[in-house]
């Protein structure tokens, strides 16, 4: 890794092949604020830029300066910008294509900036006390993170996945009501609960793990050798024995089964290879 410092930032910029956690490791360790809450994602640098990786109110989108990428027809180098790499929440120009290969990411951090705390379950650790160092904050989020089985553990079967298998589904305004609406008319909540949701500028972000439980899957359901995680709902993990397709074939009767109830189709969030089709399952949709 190299470290460039300037007056008020900091930029480490990091090979492709890197683990991620080397470079929030490292940057925790120096007081350098900007990636602190992707604490645990297993993985490599070079594919943090693809889908936006976020956790815990936190997306690299955020703190990238620039990705370096070699185009496989013209055999060049190309740096872009932030702003050039199209990010969106879980996207970026670089998902799903196949002419670019990214080859090192800059990180653009805070000396002594302060953590990160929009997400509540991780701000809610943090309540009425002093502000928490980022080293706190990381090992607050490891901690969660392995509660939910998020964190590759040796012999921990519910972390063999490919972590959330879903987005979380952004709503317009709109589309929030005609959700709410559902829910009272079928019995889930009483009016006038609301179902868990968290603004963004896009709209309104409703956790898909408690879709996915409210549609009757909750922790722990098994179909055969795969099944919804006993940590996490939007964890389906593949406890041996069976095959790619059996979990797929799983992963869509989830999907089937949040539309019939809620008419939001689910969206996955991982990338599928070795499938007759590079989305195996239905595309976003919202009614």
């Amino acid at each position: 890794m190299e470290v460039e410092k300037r007056e008020e930032t900091v930029t480490v910029i990091a090979q492709a092949g890197t683990h991620l956690d080397e470079v929030v490791s490292l940057s925790v360790a120096e007081g350098w604020a900007g990636l602190e809450c992707l604490s645990g994602i297993p993985g490599s640098v070079g594919a943090t830029p693809v889908q936006n990786v976020g956790a815990y109110g936190q997306e690299v989108a955020e703190c990238i300066l620039w990705v370096e990428v070699f185009h496989r027809e013209h055999l060049t180098f190309q740096r872009l910008s932030c702003e050039a790499c199209g990010f969106a929440y879980r996207s970026s120009i670089f998902r799903g294509q196949r002419q670019w290969i990214i080859t090192r990411v800059a990180f653009r951090l805070l000396p002594q900036g302060s953590p990160t705390l929009r997400y509540p379950e991780l701000a809610e650790l943090f309540r009425g006390s002093a502000r928490p160092s980022l080293a706190e904050v990381r090992q607050a989020v490891l901690s969660l993170r392995q509660k939910k089985g998020m964190v590759l553990t040796p012999g921990l079967p519910e972390s063999r996945t490919v972590g959330s298998f879903f987005k979380n589904p952004v709503l317009s305004f709109e589309a929030f009501e005609r959700l709410k609406t559902r829910l009272w008319e079928q019995g889930v909540l009483l009016f006038p609960q609301e179902p868990p949701n968290f603004a963004v500028p896009a709209g309104i972000k409703v956790p898909a793990a408690w879709l996915v439980e409210q549609a009757g899957f909750p922790k722990g359901t098994r179909r055969g050798p795969v099944g919804v995680s006993p940590l996490h709902a939007l964890s389906l993990v593949h406890w041996g024995g069976g095959t790619a397709e059996a979990l797929v074939a799983f992963a869509s009767e989830i999907q089937r089964a949040v539309k019939q109830a809620f008419g939001i189709t689910l969206e996955p969030e991982p990338v599928f290879v070795g499938f007759s089709q590079d989305l195996p399952l239905e595309r976003a949709t919202c009614l």
